[in-house]
């Protein structure tokens, strides 16, 4: 059983100081963290299959504190889901108390690193109900199966264009995301904000069966207008914008391939993050880490972890950050605490103030459980959230 803190000694050789957590585990001296002195341990039903345990370690002189979502995906009608701000790619961010309030989660926690101060844009992938939301890069994935299976991996963006009447192809740089230079970005209603643009040509594509068909093409343009309905609008710059000028006239057909390595395509659920923390139970150093700097650093971090068969999870936010009384953790010693509770695959999410968890108490509303270090809820671009 991976609910609650369970084994928490029982994966070091140095010496435990053990201590009784009510979920039936205990906490021993874990590799590479300082000395526990005491610990206090609060566990709550917040439905069958979904339990809370909030857990206080006295670190001298500062606090750890460990907020922890423990979830039977096989338990009757629980199900998972990613949350985008204000249901857009480009926005100002939303707190994870609103998402949750919003779409009537049990728990949820944030998710995806972002342009923060920005366009608010998340930077890696986003699956909700099976339809790609925005491609990402090459920072961990946490993705949930048409199957019900859990996963933490990574995925390789292969997007291109193919102009049926001419047989001419181009490659599609991403799905949702700011222009870029001499590449193709493809943007939907997902994307739910102007884009600026550097004279731009932008190709605006109706749906037609299995393919699109060329409604209007139009050049020098400085913007990209919030695409409405199923619409597909081709946005390039540079050589991009030449390209689509010349090769996709009004009235052609135009085949869009979204595909990856792994297919995308099995998964129902996916959001983004990183780095990978625990891969195939044992500590892992991902030489693809996001915010790199922070390794070594103790910082307030949250993150997922699953089980050997997928369908257990762990949420996790810890406490912390300079200047306030909780001591938060490096991620070596992040991954530590995952592989101790029995999570076989983990990854982590944006930290800092951005590491926050909020759950639904029964006969209550969303609330907000850890301490974020800002002082108050920061508005995020996504997160992950369990409904039942």
């Amino acid at each position: 059983m991976l609910g609650g803190l369970l084994g928490l000694a029982a994966v070091t050789c140095l010496p435990a100081l053990a201590v009784d957590v009510p979920a039936g585990g205990q906490i021993g001296q874990l590799p590479g963290w300082p000395s526990i002195s005491a610990q206090t341990t609060h566990v709550e039903v917040l439905r069958p299959g979904v339990t809370l345990s909030s857990v206080e370690l006295l670190i001298y002189p500062k606090l750890l504190r460990i907020y922890q979502i423990d979830t039977d995906l096989s338990a009757p009608g629980i199900s998972l889901s990613t949350v985008l701000a204000h249901n857009s790619v480009v926005s100002t961010g939303e707190t994870v108390t609103s998402m949750a309030n919003r779409t009537g989660a049990v728990a949820g926690i944030n998710g995806d690193y972002f342009a923060i101060h920005e366009s608010g844009v998340p930077l890696n992938w986003t699956v909700q109900n099976g339809n790609l939301i925005r491609s990402g890069n090459h920072w961990a994935v946490f993705g949930f199966t048409d199957d019900g299976q859990a996963n933490i991996g990574k995925y390789t963006w292969q997007g291109s264009l193919k102009v049926l009447n001419s047989g001419m192809t181009f490659p599609i740089e991403a799905l949702n995301l700011p222009l870029m230079d001499h590449k193709v970005i493809a943007v939907t209603q997902s994307m739910g904000s102007v884009l600026a643009a550097k004279n731009a040509t932008l190709v605006y594509l109706k749906p037609e069966k299995l393919q699109y068909r060329v409604r209007s093409v139009v050049q020098g343009q400085d913007t990209v207008p919030p695409v409405n309905g199923d619409e597909v609008v081709l946005a390039g710059e540079g050589v991009a914008a030449s390209w689509l000028a010349l090769y996709a006239p009004v009235g052609a057909r135009v085949q869009l391939d979204y595909t990856s390595r792994p297919d995308w395509r099995d998964l129902q659920t996916a959001i983004g993050g990183g780095p990978i923390l625990v891969k195939n139970g044992f500590p892992y150093q991902d030489p693809e880490a996001p915010a790199a700097f922070e390794t070594n650093r103790a910082y307030p971090v949250s993150g997922i972890g699953i089980n050997q068969d997928g369908h257990r999870l762990s949420l996790v936010v810890v406490d912390g950050h300079e200047g306030r009384p909780y001591w938060g953790l490096t991620r070596p010693q992040f991954a530590w605490y995952f592989q101790t509770i029995g999570a076989w695959n983990a990854m982590a999410f944006d930290s800092g103030g951005s590491a926050q968890m909020a759950v639904r108490r029964p006969g209550q509303a969303s609330g907000i459980v850890n301490h974020p270090s800002d002082g108050k809820e920061r508005p995020v671009a996504d997160g992950l959230f369990i409904y039942g």
